[in-house]
């Protein structure tokens, strides 16, 4: 009797304590690749809850805890070979087949690595046939560069070619490359990534050049042929200066720096249209000039300043118009006209790289450098390597003379196309869910910027120039200083280096303070705004992003609640040389806005915003670590709470809302394993910690 009672004591206590296989915890494996993110086949044993098994990759299997699990992946791999398993984010193994057990979510990712295979690389030219000289970086592995058509050179895998053909062969000019017979690029320089042997042609088309025989008879020597394409310079923004304001939230329909738009550098054009106008792609008629008839402004449109990179202008003493400034150019004007191509870097740079008043004052993240640098940490896009060279217009879309892009404070858009990072030529896989090398950097794509992560800082020296690329930070209105190099009176202008960017949330729409409107204060800043992206930490479409800060000391009239932009034309020559130099640039000012010159005025700041997009160095050693963004004690670039990340509530208060206080140490890593164990395990949406949601992540 005591022995059938022990037994059935042993048995009860058996039955208290097994937890039956149906009420165990379920959990997720999800199984990714890397170098290719997809389609690799995984052996997975045994079968989930699903009786799903085997898998190509992206794919997901469900558990119960503690299930053993064996995962077995491919030697090889779209030719890459296998190197290592990583386990959420970490190096796990580097066997191919590994066991484990599920007691949570787990992410398992093989990772390949790109095969050292070499490949043959042919390099053939059409119309002529051979004889072609053509550029190659880098070297083979043989030490092979450059070549004249036919020749072929050998590769590892994986390596990026650029290939240089001349402009003309045989009296030819070049039209395309092919690759393996399909057309390739429409450029000379193009570069090609050896995954397979490849064979590349530098086609000619027979010698159609009508500009051959041109003779330069003045500005409208163009027009003799391409009235239509003038006719799409007149209505585009270059030449407008103002256009349909499309992404402002506020003010009149057609909005531009022409007659509306006010900043932090010159404030406006007000008063100096022929000091501004150096910058516009007329000859100095102004584009809203009423007394010309539409040929007359086609006759004012300056085609060379964009498509001839060895032309230079000046503008005449005596009518004020630009004229050719041919002491100064390398090649005579009938040349010019003989050899026009599309807008280059330099060309786009010659204005865009010197607005403010000099270079890289304005944008703080485009210099004259940028033309021709060949430095890839300064700007991996632009750097004249094989793997960058990048024309304006591989981002810059442009259809009828009308391009994209806007940046934050431009008011009008003249071409309203979107303008992605991740595109099907460029970094097409990196807005997907798996695009970057973690799961948890691939969840910042639908609210972080790509510019965020990559730009750290701008305003960087670019390695192989004299130049400073510092950009202007302040500008002091009522303190002129001489400027020796501009031979004229300039504010007081404080510079930076290697400057960090202040982040904001923005959806791609901006407010914008126009003249003679009332002025807005910020009462958080301190100062009267001129440019301001919208957007906001819930806001639809709205991304963190990396802006410019820029702050000057202008005029303000106090009864009239209105900014005054500096005359400039008067402030430029007499500021500094009488002692009401600089009021008389203020009363200017208001003459021209119509009101009296006796308004009373104070020194105010104001501030602008404007989008850092440029500047981009490779991402290995550069793109920002997790912990310069996250956990306060190590957050040097930004401060989230500020952002909006903070808790509703100190997390002493916080946490005991749903159970008892857990110990956080501050740490990193204390940080991640909460918000995965929020997040990741239990999918809490953000709201139930947090002041906002994100409703695209399917949380609860």
């Amino acid at each position: 009797m005591k022995k059938a009672l022990i037994l059935f004591s042993i048995i009860a206590i058996i039955c208290v304590f097994t937890v039956p296989a149906a009420f165990a915890e379920t959990y997720t494996l999800t199984v990714q690749s890397s170098n290719p993110d997809s389609g690799v086949a995984i052996a997975v044993s045994p079968k989930d809850k699903k009786g799903q098994g085997n898998g190509t990759t992206q794919f997901t299997r469900s558990y119960s805890d503690s299930t053993e699990i064996t995962l077995t992946a491919p030697t090889t791999s779209s030719r890459n070979t296998f190197q290592k398993w990583t386990r959420d984010g970490s190096d796990y193994s580097t066997n191919r087949t590994i066991k484990f057990k599920l007691s949570r979510n787990r992410t398992l990712k093989a990772v390949y690595k790109t095969s050292t295979a070499a490949f043959t690389l042919t390099v053939a030219s059409s119309n002529p046939g051979s004889g072609v000289a053509v550029t190659v970086t880098p070297n083979d592995a043989a030490g092979l560069g450059n070549g004249t058509t036919q020749f072929t050179r050998s590769y590892n895998s994986g390596t990026a070619v650029k290939l240089t053909a001349p402009a003309t062969a045989g009296g030819n000019p070049f039209q395309k490359w092919t690759k393996g017979g399909a057309d390739y690029a429409a450029t000379q320089a193009t570069t090609v990534m050896m995954t397979a042997n490849t064979s590349m042609t530098a086609v000619y088309a027979t010698s159609t050049n009508q500009h051959a025989s041109l003779t330069w008879t003045g500005y409208t020597t163009c027009l003799s042929c391409h009235t239509a394409e003038a006719m799409e310079v007149q209505a585009s923004a270059h030449y407008q200066w103002e256009g349909e304001a499309l992404d402002m939230v506020n003010g009149a329909p057609l909005q531009g720096k022409l007659k509306t738009a006010v900043n932090s550098y010159c404030g406006n054009i007000i008063g100096n249209w022929g000091g501004c106008s150096g910058c516009h792609v007329g000859l100095g008629k102004r584009p809203d000039d009423a007394t010309l008839t539409q040929q007359q402004h086609l006759g004012n449109i300056d085609c060379l300043i964009c498509h001839q990179k060895d032309y230079k202008r000046k503008k005449d003493t005596v009518t004020g118009l630009m004229i050719p400034d041919t002491a100064n150019m390398t090649i005579t004007m009938d040349q010019a006209v003989r050899t026009v191509h599309k807008p280059t870097r330099s060309t786009c740079l010659t204005c865009h790289a010197k607005g403010g008043g000099g270079d890289n004052n304005k944008r703080g993240d485009m210099s004259v450098a940028h033309g021709t640098t060949t430095d890839r940490n300064f700007d991996v896009h632009m750097a004249a390597t094989a793997t960058g060279d990048l024309a304006c217009q591989k981002c810059h879309t442009v259809q009828h003379h009308k391009i994209a892009g806007r940046g934050a404070d431009l008011r009008e858009t003249d071409l309203d196309v979107q303008m992605s990072c991740s595109t099907s030529a460029c970094h097409p896989t990196k807005t997907a869910s798996n695009g970057h090398s973690t799961s948890d950097v691939s969840k910042h794509i639908a609210r972080v910027a790509c510019q965020t992560c990559h730009i750290k800082q701008y305003a960087r020296d670019a390695a192989d120039t004299a130049a400073n690329e510092s950009t202007e930070m302040t500008r002091d209105w009522s303190v002129p200083e001489w400027s020796t190099a501009l031979s004229r009176w300039e504010p007081t202008i404080t510079r930076a280096n290697n400057v960090k960017p202040e982040y904001a949330f923005w959806n791609g729409t901006n407010w914008g303070y126009s003249l003679n409107e009332p002025a807005t204060f910020d009462t958080v800043a301190g100062r009267y705004l001129t440019s301001v992206p919208v957007g906001d930490i819930n806001g639809t479409g709205s991304k963190l992003y990396p802006f410019k800060y820029k702050i000057a000391l202008v005029p303000y009239a106090t009864n009239l609640n209105i900014l005054i932009p500096i005359e400039t034309k008067t402030y430029f020559s007499t500021a500094g040389a009488v002692p009401t130099g600089v009021e008389d640039s203020i009363k200017s000012s208001l003459r021209l806005m119509g009101y009296s010159d006796t308004e009373p005025y104070t020194w105010v700041e104001d501030d602008t915003f404007q989008l850092i997009t440029h500047e981009v160095p490779p991402a290995s050693g550069n793109v920002l670590t997790c912990t310069q963004c996250h956990v306060s004690a190590t957050a040097a670039q930004m401060s989230l709470k500020n952002l909006g990340y903070a808790t509703k509530k100190p997390t002493s208060d916080l946490c005991n809302d749903c159970h008892e206080s857990e110990p956080y140490d501050g740490s990193y890593s204390r940080f991640t394993w909460v918000h995965n164990k929020h997040v990741t395990d239990k999918k809490y949406d953000c709201s139930r910690c947090h002041n906002f949601s994100r409703p695209e992540r399917g949380l609860r």
